[in-house]
């Protein structure tokens, strides 16, 4: 999904494709030293909106949180807020935003299909 101007095309999928699941956030501000490693989380991107489960790690000054569920309606400039439970943690400004397909699992009884090379 997008847009090009030079070409003038506009790319159009399914409502699935708006969802988002990874948000990277640049001037990370801890409440406290910024975490060493990936800790589990809530992260909110609306004022009063819903939380969602994450992992989250510091990398430098910027933050990585990968959501487990796709959300939408999520643009650089807005802002995550992480909490542990109902205390704040840290926070960012959105500065990207992608989308991660996550496999499903194999049926139960059947293993993935592999092919040889």
């Amino acid at each position: 999904m997008g847009t090009d101007t030079k070409t003038n095309t506009v790319t159009i999928g399914t409502a699935e494709l708006l969802g988002v699941n990874v948000i990277v956030g640049d001037h990370a501000r801890w409440c406290g030293p910024a975490p060493e490693g990936e800790v589990d989380v809530l992260a909110q991107v609306r004022a009063h909106g819903e939380q969602y489960r994450a992992k989250a790690w510091a990398q430098g000054e910027d933050l990585h949180v990968h959501l487990s569920e796709s959300i939408r309606g999520v643009a650089p400039g807005q802002s995550v807020v992480l909490y542990d439970d109902t205390r704040v943690i840290g926070s960012a400004t959105i500065s990207s935003t992608d989308r991660i397909k996550r496999k499903r699992p194999c049926p139960q009884g059947r293993r993935p299909f592999r092919t040889s090379r």
